[in-house]
């Protein structure tokens, strides 16, 4: 079964990043609090060796498919020491332009059209569309009040055409961590049902207050049927430079390498040689700024708790918040009134999967300074809409 255009366009929910960015563009001077980034650049360590990686010959030529031996070795090494994951017995890695382009790839090399795949509400939006584009059926399950996994509810949404379950920890965009107990059981259901489980781990470094990031590929076992997906976008600031990976079951490398090399032909070799240089400075570096990400966590929910009729989350990790409001605006129109008359911009929930009027912040993008003027706009407008 193969998409008609008109199939394929139906796919796409209306694209939230460019439209929420065309309203910052209308109305200047608003401080975004929409787009998940870091305030921080990438090591400058690895910045300096641009220019000499621009001068070897081969950087303008094509790479191999899976990406380049070195990054591929670094990779290796990090997954064993920090995941726990020993790629190799039974499973491979193939470094891809990000964390985005991993999923897509991961769906359409498991999936064939009809099949269903149960994702957890609230979801991340891209990755939905690129199950739609897959011509594959997206099944929603709820979360608990804490956004944490209700794996009976994940049971009960398993059909004879489920084909791959899939988890984000810490979570894009509510920022729950999900507990080792609560993954490792997904994981086995998957291995007694023969199911995939796509786990995005594209956070792992950013995690509070004692919360503890766990690898389901880890697992004994789980290299059969576990696909692990990262992203250096967050963690080393490398977001433009899209560099991300996946850890695979052998089986479906071949699968995973020839949609790869449609779509990309290779990831960018001036990419991978960044990622070599920024990886070498090793985790130390994002994990040296999670104290400041937490103590203006601190200060956005200190603020936001202060308007009446607004709940929000505790956020565990990641780099986001969500607030529900008491309202009976729908979350599109809260974000036009935000950007029109109180320039700040935060993301509609609707767009994750949410109920009622919940709005998705991003608190990492911007300078403390910034954020604090942000949140002295975002608390007036609130109060405004709820009366608060």
């Amino acid at each position: 079964m193969l998409l008609d255009k008109s199939a394929r366009s139906a796919c796409f929910r209306e694209p939230i990043i460019p439209i929420v960015g065309a309203l910052i563009h209308e109305n200047p001077g608003t401080i975004s609090l929409a787009q998940g980034m870091v305030n921080y650049g990438p090591p400058p360590e690895a910045l300096v060796k641009i220019e000499s990686i621009l001068k070897a010959p081969e950087i303008h030529r094509y790479g191999p498919v899976a990406g380049t031996n070195r990054l591929i070795e670094l990779i290796e090494q990090k997954l064993a020491m920090e995941n726990g994951i020993n790629a190799g017995q039974g499973s491979k890695i193939v470094v891809t332009a990000g964390a985005n382009m991993a999923f897509a790839s991961a769906i359409l090399a498991t999936c064939r059209p009809g099949d269903e795949v149960i994702m957890q509400v609230p979801c991340f939006f891209n990755q939905e569309t690129a199950v739609r584009i897959a011509g594959c059926v997206p099944v929603f399950t709820n979360t608990t009040d804490s956004f944490h996994i209700d794996i009976v509810g994940i049971r009960n949404a398993i059909t004879p055409k489920t084909r791959a379950i899939v988890t984000i920890s810490p979570n894009n965009p509510s920022g729950a961590v999900y507990s080792t107990q609560d993954l490792t059981a997904v994981n086995l259901l998957c291995g007694e049902l023969g199911l995939y489980h796509i786990h995005d781990e594209a956070y792992e470094y950013f995690t509070y207050d004692g919360n503890k990031h766990f690898s389901p590929g880890s697992l004994k076992h789980a290299s059969r049927y576990t696909i692990s997906i990262y992203s250096l976008s967050k963690s080393y600031a490398l977001a433009g430079w899209r560099v991300g990976w996946m850890v695979i079951p052998s089986e479906i490398e071949r699968d995973i390498c020839g949609i790869q090399d449609v779509n990309l032909i290779c990831p960018p070799l001036i990419s991978q040689q960044l990622a070599i240089h920024a990886m070498t400075v090793g985790s130390s570096y994002p994990k040296a700024r999670l104290g400041e990400l937490r103590d203006i966590h601190d200060i956005c929910k200190r603020a936001i708790m202060t308007v009446h009729g607004c709940c929000v989350t505790s956020g565990e990790g990641a780099i986001y918040l969500i607030i529900n409001l008491n309202t009976q605006h729908e979350p599109m129109e809260v974000v036009r009134y935000l950007i029109r008359k109180h320039r700040v911009a935060l993301l509609p929930g609707h767009v994750f999967r949410l109920a009622g009027c919940q709005l998705r912040m991003s608190y990492s993008a911007s300078s403390r300074r910034e954020i604090e003027l942000a949140l002295e706009r975002l608390v007036t407008g609130l109060k405004e809409l709820t009366h608060g």
